[in-house]
This record gives structure tokens, C-alpha cells and sequence, in this order.
């Protein structure tokens, strides 16, 4: 009869063969054990086998069972495992026949395939076996789900609608993450809480943070209007007349027309024509969509005074006899002509006829 078995090492459980052995007189006998079979305790049981002669002869033999647990699995992750809520991670575990899929220590219910998609933040590990017996749990695997920002909004420090030239102030509702765009498209360096837009667009911010990004705030619509076309005047008749004398300056533009005199707006005056009537430098200023040209090249007119009316004086009579004459004198040195019944004297233009 053996004095030892040899020792049954097995995974999560093992029923072992009962020994046998011949005897010369009772011939093949089989060994019996009181253990309960299969046995599935972790580490090592003895199992005591028993030999019976008959006539209350018997004989035992020891017999170790060494029961172990599948090793530990190990974890994959297919991509990374720190992304955006909205997101997820396939986790796969060693091949086995059977998975327990935990999340912070907790079983998670229904989880018993080889691969996991995890959606919320966790450490996640898993226990492979065989239905029955099961590993130790694998080494934790860190999920982490960042949120998403809120939307951002946007609020203006002018009006969104001004002259070329002009400019407004966006300022975002965050102080930092920000990135601007412009009908959708980002504006290189657009990264502070505040942007200062000069064209015309639909502006939009979003947030990232924790490398997730916010919705698009909602649109601010930026209008620049552009500068009219410098107006040209056009002077109906001689810019330089007497007193009680005009001219009709016209504008090249047909709206939008300031008249100005000496640099100040003449009150009234803004059809396409006006008419001059005083000494000065006249511009003109168009305005459209409430944006100014710059002024007009100025006209000059210049009213020139009435002179006093002359007075004539004669040096002798003036009667007298055919053949004769008189020497008639004007009281101004200059400037003068002479008329006899109205009619101009041709070449009478001294001071004395």
C-alpha cells in the first residue's frame, strides 16, 4: 500500500480518482474518502483515502489537494481613458470564460463580457474565472470624465454697428479658455476673455476647459458700414460776384448732403444744391447709414462789396455853344465808365470825360 499520494494541484476546483491498489487475497480494492468532492477552497486540503480488508482491517493514506485561484487579469484600454462627458472607453479584459466588471469596488450589474464600454468617471477592475470561481481583481483602471463648460455668452461695451474705422469690445462671460470665431471660423491668437472686432461678421466664443469644449455662445452680429465716397462740387455760374449776386453749388452726391461754411454745418442745408450767397469756403459731407465722407475739396466764393455811387462834377458850365465842351469829373479815381443816355461811351474809362 502507498504510504503518500502524489499532491493534485488544479485551478478553482478538482475531484480527485480514488487510489487503488491489489491485494493477494481481497484482490483490486478502491479507496473511499468522507471529503466532499469537488473540492473548490482556495489552498491546500487534505484529503484522507481509506483502504478496507475486510474482518475490520483498514488502512488510510493522505492525499493534498492544492486549489488555486486563476491569476489576476489584466486591462486594456482601446483609447484614452480621460475624455469629454459624452465620451467613453472600451476597457478588455484577459480572455477567459467568464468576467465581474466592478466600478469603485461595486459589481456593476450585467456586466459580464470581456469588454466594458465605461461612460461615467470610476476605477474600473474585473475578476475572469469560470461561473463558479473567480480571480482576484485586476488592477484598477482610472476613467475620468471631464464635463463640458457651460456656454459662454458674449456682451458688448458699444454698439455692434459702426464706420469703418470703428471698432467694438466682445467680452466673454469666462475668464479663460476662451477661443473666438468669426462666421464660424477661429481667429488665429483670438484667445483672451476679450475681442476687439473691426469687420463686419457673426462673432461666436467657446470655452475649453480640462481639453473639453463648451457650445458656441450665441452669434453677435457686427455691421461696419462702409465710408462714402469723398463728394465733388460743381458751381453753376462765377464763384465771384457782386452783392446781391449767388451761385448754386451741387453736390455730386444726390443723398445724404451736409452743407458747410467755413467748416461749420449750415443749418437746413442738406439737399444736393445750395445756394451761396456770402463770401466763405463751402464743403459738402455725405452720409450714409449714418457714416460721414470726408469733406468735399472747398469752393471759395467771394461776394464782392458795391462801390459808393460815384458823384460828377463839371469844371465849367455846362451850356454852352457848339464847338464847345465841358470837362466833366468822377469823384472816384478808378473803375470808371461813362455813359451818355445810358448807353456805355466806348474807351470812357478815366476819371474825367
Amino acid at each position: 500500500m502507498p504510504t503518500a499520494l502524489a499532491d493534485i494541484n488544479a485551478v478553482c476546483s478538482a475531484t480527485p480518482t480514488a487510489p487503488t491498489i491489489n491485494d493477494p487475497c481481497a484482490g483490486v480494492l478502491t479507496a473511499t474518502s468522507t471529503a466532499v468532492f469537488p473540492i473548490t477552497t482556495v489552498g491546500t486540503t487534505v484529503v484522507t483515502w481509506s483502504f478496507d480488508y475486510g474482518n475490520g482491517f483498514t488502512q488510510t493514506v493522505n492525499q493534498n489537494v492544492i486549489i488555486t485561484s486563476p491569476a489576476a487579469p489584466s486591462i486594456t484600454a482601446a483609447s484614452a481613458t480621460s475624455f469629454c462627458a459624452g465620451g467613453s472607453v472600451d476597457l478588455s479584459s484577459t480572455v477567459a470564460t467568464a468576467y465581474r466588471w466592478y466600478k469603485d469596488g461595486i459589481l456593476i450589474p450585467g456586466a459580464t463580457s470581456q469588454i466594458y464600454n465605461a461612460t461615467t468617471s470610476g476605477n474600473y477592475s474585473v475578476e475572469i474565472g469560470n461561473g463558479t470561481c473567480y480571480s482576484v481583481a485586476s488592477v484598477v483602471t482610472t476613467v475620468t470624465v471631464n464635463p463640458t463648460p457651460a456656454t459662454p455668452t458674449v456682451t458688448v461695451a458699444t454698439a455692434t454697428t459702426f464706420c469703418t474705422g470703428g471698432s467694438v469690445i466682445l467680452n466673454s462671460s469666462s475668464a479663460t479658455g476662451n477661443q473666438w470665431y468669426k462666421d464660424g471660423v477661429a481667429i488665429p491668437t483670438a484667445t483672451n476673455q476679450t475681442y476687439t472686432a473691426n469687420a463686419s461678421g457673426n462673432y461666436t466664443v467657446i470655452v475649453t476647459t480640462t481639453g473639453c469644449p463648451s457650445a458656441p455662445s450665441a452669434a453677435t452680429t457686427v455691421t461696419v458700414n462702409p465710408t462714402p465716397a469723398t463728394p465733388t462740387i460743381t458751381a453753376a455760374t462765377a464763384t465771384s460776384f457782386c452783392t446781391g449776386g449767388n451761385v448754386v453749388l451741387s453736390s455730386s452726391s444726390s443723398t445724404g448732403n451736409q452743407w458747410y461754411k467755413d467748416g461749420v454745418a449750415i443749418p437746413t442745408a442738406t439737399n444736393q444744391t445750395y445756394t451761396a450767397n456770402t463770401t466763405g469756403g463751402y464743403t459738402v459731407v455725405v452720409t450714409t447709414t449714418g457714416c460721414p465722407s470726408a469733406p468735399s475739396v472747398a469752393t471759395t466764393v467771394t461776394v464782392n462789396p458795391t462801390p459808393a455811387t460815384p458823384t460828377v462834377t463839371a469844371a465849367t458850365v455846362t451850356t454852352f455853344c457848339t464847338g464847345g465842351s465841358v470837362v466833366l469829373s468822377s469823384s472816384s479815381a478808378t473803375g470808371n465808365q461813362w455813359y451818355k443816355d445810358g448807353v456805355a461811351i466806348p474807351t470812357a474809362t478815366n476819371q474825367t470825360y
